[in-house]
């Protein structure tokens, strides 16, 4: 095995088999190498425990490497006299808020205003041991929060963890493409039966008669069929960018159902509203795939583009057609974009 040990300070397990390694670093810890802190924490994960790392140090309560929390180093009276140790550092609340004119922070886009919404994290502080039974409960969870290049790691509640996936989560990602099944009686091969030529002895029978299984359909009914004309098939109104007003309406539902989630804060109502938004977004990847097919383009195409139109509608018509017709529908597969 060489260095495939773990080492747990105190290994606790909770519900549905959760098991979260505590360790308390209160000496020097490596950065790399096999015993890092890094490297300890991969191998725990590995093998299905969640690794935390307690200290006093406020130099390694500021890296990444591990979900680190921190205590101030008190003497033990005081801890006694407080009834519990409190960790000041790790634990965090996340404040989401809407990217308007009246919003407290930049942008982290690096846009004005981009009128979604956004998460903040916030210091708070908890108690140790209440922090490590809510962990084991799985009420508090480890989170990876990017800003910018920079990848933080700490806890937060299982609300808050829940609202984050939500806020990131891709609403329009369609499945895989699948080739059409061919029809179980038909063949792709050429015909093979080749008809015979008439004989001498097969002229002299007289015409041919029609086969028995084919009826024989009466002059007027023919006249009468002639005499119709198939009607002209129904198109489908357009958006100003050339896609179907019908998906534009359907990808903008979407995107009001997701935005009437991020509003909302109570845990019941969030799971009702996340079905109405997961079934809208079926809604739209099931026609943009049907729009697709029916005019052989690149659904991803289709679909890069429709989320263009209804979360960018400045900026759409800049990517909207290669060929510069407003009519024109998207791009197929294969096309070739000029540089």
């Amino acid at each position: 095995m060489g260095r495939s040990w773990i080492q747990t300070d105190t290994l606790v397990e909770g519900a549905g088999g959760r098991r979260i390694g505590w360790e308390v670093q209160l000496s020097s810890a490596g950065v790399h190498g096999p015993r890092s802190v890094r490297a300890r924490a991969a191998r725990a994960e590995k093998n299905g425990i969640t690794p935390a790392w307690h200290t006093d140090r406020s130099d390694y309560a500021r890296r990444n490497d591990t979900h680190w929390t921190r205590s101030n180093n008190l003497p033990a009276y005081v801890i006694a006299k407080n009834g519990d140790l409190r960790v000041v550092s790790g634990f965090r609340a996340l404040e989401f808020w809407h990217c308007d004119i009246h919003a407290g922070y930049p942008c982290p886009d690096g846009v004005r205003r981009c009128g979604r919404f956004h998460a903040t994290p916030k210091p708070r502080d908890v108690f140790f041991d209440d922090l490590v039974r809510r962990t084991a409960a799985g009420a508090i969870v480890p989170v990876h929060f990017r800003v910018g290049a920079t990848t933080h790691r700490f806890w937060v509640t299982d609300a808050d963890r829940d609202r984050l996936e939500d806020l990131r989560s891709d609403d329009t990602q369609l499945p895989p493409a699948q080739d059409p099944v061919p029809s179980a009686r038909a063949s792709r091969n050429r015909p093979t039966c080749k008809p015979s030529l008439p004989t001498a002895d097969t002229l002299a029978l007289g015409p041919a008669l029609p086969d028995a299984h084919v009826p024989v359909q009466p002059a007027a009914v023919e006249e009468q069929t002639a005499s119709v004309q198939p009607a002209a098939a129904t198109r489908p109104t357009l958006h100003s960018s050339g896609l179907p007003a019908e998906l534009v309406e359907l990808q903008q539902a979407a995107d009001d159902a997701r935005m009437q989630l991020e509003q909302l804060t109570d845990h019941q109502e969030r799971d009702r509203q996340r079905r109405v938004w997961r079934a809208a977004a079926v809604t739209v990847q099931a026609a943009v795939t049907q729009y697709a097919m029916s005019k052989g383009l690149n659904r991803y195409e289709v679909e890069k583009q429709l989320r263009q139109v209804v979360r960018h509608p400045g900026r759409s018509r800049e990517h909207h057609d290669l060929r510069g017709s407003n009519s024109d529908p998207p791009c197929r597969a294969g096309d070739r974009r000029p540089s």
